[in-house]
């Protein structure tokens, strides 16, 4: 029984007896030295990363803010490119009458069978179409000194091309008055024609 004590006192013994290793206390503390500084290295990284990335942040933001102020110039170019053009059309169509009304007038003139009553309202009608074609240049004119008329680049536009179709109309009216007088003008002469 003595040597069963022994043995249970022996095997909790060995379980009880401090082991100390000066070279792995040692080897322990640099690798623990180690990891703390390791840490505070990757801590400062880490705030450097997180400095770095707030930087970026705002260098995107920034850059975000001149693209979006670049569009803005890009749509407002876009807009005066269009503006220009639908001028453009309005000042082409202008003339366009312009001549169709000197054309139209010494046409008229040189046709026998229109009395002078009649060359006179065509006359009108023509000076009708002319005024009202400066009333949608004058118009336009205004569109274009803002100043005068404030409204947004859609509204503008919209403004214009309404402005071109009335003067599209316009040229119609008078084209088809001329046919008018032209056909009046032919169906006389088959009468005089048949008369003879």
């Amino acid at each position: 029984m003595a040597l069963l004590l022994f043995g249970v006192f022996a095997s909790s013994a060995d379980a009880q007896i401090p082991v100390t290793d000066v070279a792995a206390n040692a080897n322990l503390q640099l690798i623990n030295s180690q990891l703390i500084a390791n840490n505070s290295a990757q801590m400062g990284q880490l705030a450097s990363t997180a400095t770095n990335v707030a930087s970026t942040a705002s260098t995107v933001a920034n850059t975000l803010t001149i693209l979006r102020a670049i569009e803005d110039k890009l749509l407002q170019i876009n807009a005066i490119l269009t503006t220009v053009i639908y001028i453009k059309n309005i000042v082409a169509r202008e003339k366009e009458i312009l001549r169709m009304q000197k054309e139209i007038t010494s046409n008229m003139q040189k046709m026998g069978r229109i009395t002078p009553e009649e060359l006179q309202v065509m006359n009108n009608s023509l000076l009708v179409a002319v005024k009202t074609t400066e009333s949608f240049i004058l118009l336009a004119n205004d569109l274009l000194t803002t100043s005068v008329l404030r409204m947004g680049d859609d509204s503008r536009l919209s403004q214009f091309l309404s402005i071109d179709h009335q003067l599209a109309i316009q040229q119609s009216i008078m084209k088809a008055t001329y046919l008018q007088y032209v056909v009046i003008d032919e169906e006389r002469a088959l009468l005089g024609a048949v008369r003879r």
